[in-house]
């Protein structure tokens, strides 16, 4: 079975021996004789990784045990802070359990697709994935940036940017929406592994205190050893290879779809290259050995829609085109 689910990250060779490396490292840090917690806000180096990571984010940094927790935290911070209902207006698709944390929270949820319906929605917090957002690795235009940036103001309210895929650029380094309340979630998962829950938490310094007293309370710390195998894995060089390597993926796969009769988008950026298909499609592809990722759980509604997202971190490089070949066979099934 091949497989372009969003669980599976098959980094090349020269980046696996990095990571291996590292777990070395750090290895006899699980046996020293004295230990203490690690400091809540986070290890001073992996901090500073995530600066090279995310270099157009400012803001102090929390360290939170994956991104669902930091995206978790941020939405108890807000609401608590505001003592009432509390809406989020949420770009779909969007992160199957935010929308389970919402519920849990007692949180509104207004889902939207189009930046244009801002303009029409009041909300007290507004989350959405600005830079190669799935399912087709597109960017919002500075058009687009601005209804965002407008739309905040109006509503006086806080800014989610939920942005996994940054440092996944192929031509262009992504930039940040610059607006005065905001809080930015990134992570490691998506670069380094899912096995490795690490997610940060970058917010100016009022909102600070408030995010790392709920961070403590819900899980005091996060793992240092974790951390410094990160921060000692991911360099400069382990993301160009990365993203060399995630772009060559999407070519690849790209040709070969427009081989086997299907139009596919050429992301920009990020984990993903979508194309647009009846909903059965992914049935289909499962029967003739390809496995794919099914999308109703990331809308309120739980209704599938007609594409399919291709995860470029799942195979490896010359296993795309075999893949293309049977996803063209399901495609012409419809």
């Amino acid at each position: 079975m091949l497989c372009l689910k969003a669980d599976t990250l098959y980094l090349p060779a020269s980046l696996r021996e990095l990571v291996k490396a590292a777990v070395s490292e750090c290895e006899s840090e699980l046996y020293a004789q004295h230990a203490s917690y690690p400091d809540p806000s986070g290890e001073g180096a992996f901090i500073e990784c995530t600066r090279a990571i995310y270099p157009h984010w400012d803001g102090k940094t929390l360290v939170t045990n994956s991104a669902t927790e930091a995206l978790f935290i941020s939405l108890l911070t807000l609401k608590g802070l505001k003592q009432g209902s509390f809406t989020l207006a949420v770009r779909v698709p969007c992160f199957f359990a935010l929308l389970r944390q919402a519920e849990l929270l007692g949180v509104r949820i207004v889902p939207f697709e189009r930046i244009e319906n801002l303009a029409d929605l009041s909300f007290d917090a507004l989350l959405l994935t600005s830079n190669f957002s799935p399912p087709f690795g597109l960017s919002l235009t500075e058009q687009d940036r601005e209804v965002v940036r407008e739309a905040i103001r109006l509503n006086n309210a806080w800014l989610i940017e939920d942005n996994p895929y940054d440092a996944l650029w192929f031509e262009r380094a992504p930039e940040a929406i610059e607006v005065e309340r905001v809080i930015r979630v990134g992570s490691v998962s998506k670069i380094l592994s899912p096995a490795f829950r690490l997610g940060f938490i970058k917010t100016d310094d009022r909102l600070f205190k408030p995010l790392r007293s709920n961070k403590i309370t819900l899980n005091l710390s996060t793992a240092s050893v974790l951390q410094k195998i990160a921060a000692r894995a991911i360099s400069p060089f382990y993301l160009d290879v990365l993203r060399r390597t995630w772009h060559t993926r999407a070519n690849v796969l790209f040709d070969a779809l427009g081989e086997n009769g299907i139009t596919a988008r050429l992301p920009e950026g990020g984990s993903f290259l979508g194309f647009d298909a009846d909903i059965g499609i992914i049935q289909r592809a499962e029967q003739l050995g390809v496995a794919l990722d099914t999308n109703e759980h990331y809308y309120p509604d739980r209704q599938a829609r007609g594409y399919v997202r291709c995860h470029l971190g799942a195979l490896a490089t010359n296993e795309a085109r075999e893949a293309a070949r049977l996803l063209g066979r399901a495609f012409r099934r419809a």
